[in-house]
């Protein structure tokens, strides 16, 4: 089975046949799990086909619990696809359909007649080979099985966009008072503002003080709503929560939800992510912050500065890999980093990748000729160049964009070690 979030499961049970002396067809029914259904409220469309594009095409034909098969002889999968209107081919996009059109080519058949190269001259030489098999039913894709990715993304688009005046009025936005530029966007909307912020100074409608942080860098604050206050205790790790949780808490009051509840909710809520500020603790007692979910210069900053808050006396550890994507401030953006872990107290830098890593550790060692400075050229060396640096006393950060792909190095470094004591 192939996993395509955010809604679809691709299985191959070609072989169902020789195992099971059953078709496909009748293997569908028993795949969903009924408790999981139950308990999810999933609407489940089947289709069954001997190719991916096939059982896609087939399963949009039936409704919520149904199942469509389409016959692998020849003159089924024929009779399935040519009728149809050239838009409902799989893997067609609404603009090539309509150049197609525009050729007179309406139907699938039609372009399951034509040659290649015809269709090829229309759409493109690659786009118009895939697109002419998939009219001839042939899509030459496997079923790989995979495991879930870390997050996963879909697009909804609305039936309407309106500019009605009492409809905008009563939408909510909540903005960062604490930050000049956004801020300004409140003269830009009719919509209800609510601004957040640490203090209340520049102007925040909710608000936080007495910020603490406990010894495991998790932040506690009085959060403020008008005339009501209450206390918040985050079970997240690093002061920069604080703004997350006040934008949260914006939203839900501005929605009519009670401060109490609120405060209680924020209180209670958890990291679902991993490689993002996840701690892992290895059993003999190295403690792993898993960061590497991604990086930019402002989120390793709060990382740093949160591997600080956490350290507790523990010897501090950054496994820092480059950072992707920032253009022209790429060599400016890692040399910005080198210093500020240079000047966070941090006793190891692990520098990962190639020159930017390079300019990174170049900077911390000229802001900080005391820091212990290591290059690694790669994720997979990390775990052995540490092998004879890190105890049982220390904390280690690992960050880096996740291209870069150090939350595997994460993992490795809390591997259990129990059966070699000290430092390893």
């Amino acid at each position: 089975m192939q996993a395509l979030p955010p809604s679809v499961l691709v299985a191959d049970v070609s072989g169902s046949l020789r195992y099971f002396d059953r078709d496909p067809s009748s293997l569908a029914p028993d795949d969903p799990d009924p408790r999981a259904l139950a308990r999810y409220g999933l609407d489940v469309k089947i289709g069954v086909a001997s190719t991916w594009a096939l059982a896609a095409m087939a399963s949009n034909e039936t409704g919520p619990g149904g199942i469509r098969t389409v016959g692998a002889a020849r003159e089924e999968m024929e009779a399935f696809l040519y009728p149809r209107p050239v838009g409902d081919l799989y893997g067609i996009g609404s603009a090539q359909a309509r150049t197609l059109t525009t050729f007179g080519v309406h139907s699938v058949g039609i372009l399951a007649a034509l040659p290649e190269s015809t269709v090829q001259r229309i759409l493109g030489g690659r786009t118009g080979r895939l697109i002419h098999e998939r009219a001839r039913g042939i899509d030459r894709r496997a079923v790989v099985p995979s495991d879930l990715p870390s997050s996963a993304s879909a697009q909804r688009r609305f039936p309407i966009d309106t500019l009605d005046p009492a409809t905008v009025r009563a939408a909510l936005l909540s903005l960062n008072a604490d930050d000049s530029l956004v801020a300004a966007m409140a003269a830009k909307t009719r919509a209800r503002v609510l601004r957040f912020g640490l203090g209340r100074g520049a102007g925040a409608d909710v608000w936080a003080d007495d910020v603490q942080l406990d010894s495991e860098g998790r932040p506690s604050f009085t959060l403020h709503h008008g005339e009501e206050h209450a206390g918040v205790d985050l079970g997240l790790h690093g002061r920069h929560h604080v703004m997350n949780a006040l934008a949260a808490a914006a939203v839900a009051l501005g929605l009519g939800a009670g401060l109490q509840a609120v405060a209680e909710q924020l209180s209670a809520a958890k990291n679902l992510t991993t490689g993002r500020m996840e701690v892992l603790t290895r059993p003999d007692g190295l403690k792993i912050v898993n960061d590497a979910f991604n990086a930019n210069p402002d989120s390793m900053a709060v990382a740093v500065a949160a591997l600080a808050a956490m350290a507790g006396g523990r010897r501090t550890v950054a496994v820092l890999g480059e950072m992707k994507e920032l253009g022209e401030e790429a060599l400016d953006g890692h040399r910005q980093v080198g210093k500020l872990v240079a000047d966070s107290g941090v006793r190891i830098l692990v520098a990962v990748g190639g020159d930017h890593a390079e300019a990174l550790a170049e900077a911390a060692r000229r802001q900080n000729p005391d820091l212990q400075v290591i290059c690694s050229p790669g994720r997979d060396s990390v775990p052995g160049t540490l092998a004879g640096v890190l105890g049982a006393e220390d904390i280690v950060l690992v960050k880096g964009s996740h291209s870069v792909g150090l939350e595997a190095t994460a993992l490795a470094l809390t591997a259990d070690t129990t059966d070699r004591p000290g430092r390893y």
